[in-house]
């Protein structure tokens, strides 16, 4: 079986549209006879749709975009049986996007979806500078039709390869066998550094994947949340890349990171600068030495703010290198020391020492217990403060916070001028 012509003009492939459509696909694209890295689709003409597909067992790609984008892909299940029970893996990548823009795999509701599960490599890859405007929505990755059980691509859930400006939100990003739930990579220092996976020929690979947005995912869980569902390895990896923002507090941008194997985030490599850790819920597996947010050394302006972190046999957050509090430079893991905290009065006391006249912000955590490592983690945010040091470098801070439980561990991180958060403080049992 030779492979299907290349889609050249704008086209509407729509399996839903068939008699007896009752919300799943209907039309099976079976490529096991095709001929060797056969694609199932290869949609080049731009502006066209393709939805209500199963689309398995080609030897390449389920689905391949290139040449032209504004294309949307809704409904299908790629990689799985016509059920979406079980692997019917095509060889490649569910859909991989090459260096085209503003392309829509899913949609905001529920039948827009995909299910993108049990390929051979990503579940979906953005590969090239051009591959800007690309949005990844409301698709089970991963994970079999119900979003309980683990039908895990065996390379990441979701792989933007040096590719700026696109946006994951609302998937559920579980039991992907690989490097990560969700993997940014803009990697390029030494020129070009490396980020995994090989070159797709010819396309422009200088960007340093910036400006990325993944907010209101599922990563390491079941689709409803409530359970176990952890990826091999990390739960997002931000590999190089700036300016990524990661969750928020507005209703539906926080992201749920847990169960993991290793780091449910991870922040690595030269140029992974700015981003914005914000308001997610990361839990623990507590095996191993599985860490909430690792953040590599050398690295700057990376904010982890009002993040619910627990569970981990590892650090809660660990900031490399690790430098005693009090440090005089500016760097990342001046946290508060000295602390105290009185539930009578609401009231957490202690000290922060940096440079002379350095501006801090300082968060409140409250936790059932200590991490094993003596600081952290911070399961509920209380609140925060502003703080200038003094002259000396020093400032002694009493902040009245809600939420105060005697007999709760209290937790505190700092984060100075440029954005770059601490590990955890010791903790303090509130009196």
């Amino acid at each position: 079986m030779s492979a299907l012509p290349a889609i050249t003009h704008s086209v509407i492939i729509d399996g839903t549209s068939q008699p007896g459509f009752a919300g799943k696909p209907l039309i099976e694209l079976n490529g096991t006879n095709a001929s060797n890295q056969t694609n199932g689709l290869d949609v080049a003409g731009g502006n066209s749709t393709v939805a209500g597909l199963v689309i398995n067992r080609f030897r390449g790609n389920g689905i391949l975009i290139d040449t032209k984008g504004s294309n949307v892909i809704q409904g299908n299940y790629i990689g799985t049986n016509p059920a979406g029970t079980q692997a019917a893996p095509n060889g490649g990548n569910g859909i991989q996007i090459i260096a085209v823009p503003n392309n829509t795999v899913g949609g905001a509701t529920a039948s827009m979806g995909n299910i993108i599960s049990g390929n051979g490599g990503e579940g979906v890859r953005i590969d090239g500078t051009l591959a800007a405007g690309n949005v990844v929505q409301g698709n089970y990755i991963g994970t079999d039709v119900t979003g309980s059980l683990a039908v895990g691509n065996n390379a990441s859930g979701v792989y933007l390869r040096r590719a700026p400006a696109n946006s994951v939100i609302g998937n559920v990003v579980s039991g992907n066998i690989g490097f990560a739930g969700i993997t940014i990579c803009g990697n390029l220092l030494p020129t070009p550094g490396f980020c995994g996976g090989g070159d797709p020929a010819g396309i422009d690979e200088t960007s340093n994947a910036g400006g990325n947005t993944v907010q209101g995912n599922r990563v390491g869980t079941n689709a409803a949340g409530t359970a176990a569902l952890g990826n091999n390895n990390a739960g997002v990896s931000i590999d190089g890349a700036p300016n990524t923002v990661v969750g928020g507090t507005a209703i539906g941008t926080a992201n749920t990171i847990s169960f993991n194997g290793t780091n449910d985030v991870q922040i690595i490599n030269p140029g992974a600068n700015g981003n914005q850790i914000k308001a997610n819920t990361i839990q623990g597996s507590g095996a191993n030495t599985d860490v909430g947010i690792s953040v590599a050394a050398s690295l700057t302006g990376n904010t982890l703010s009002q993040n619910s972190i627990s569970g981990h046999a590892g650090m809660g957050i660990d900031v490399a290198p690790p430098s005693p509090n009090g440090n005089t430079t500016g760097g990342a893991n001046n946290y508060p020391d000295n602390m105290s905290a009185q539930a009578s009065s609401g009231m957490v006391m202690g000290t922060l020492n940096g440079p002379a006249g350095a501006m801090f912000t300082i968060e409140f955590f409250s936790n059932s217990g200590c991490n094993l490592s003596g600081n952290g983690e911070g399961a509920v945010f209380l609140g925060s403060t502003s703080v200038t040091l003094d002259g000396t470098g020093n400032f002694v801070f009493a902040v009245p916070v809600d939420g105060l439980v005697a007999g709760n561990t209290i937790t505190a991180t700092s984060t100075d001028a440029n954005g770059t958060t601490s590990e955890f403080s010791a903790c303090v049992v509130a009196n």
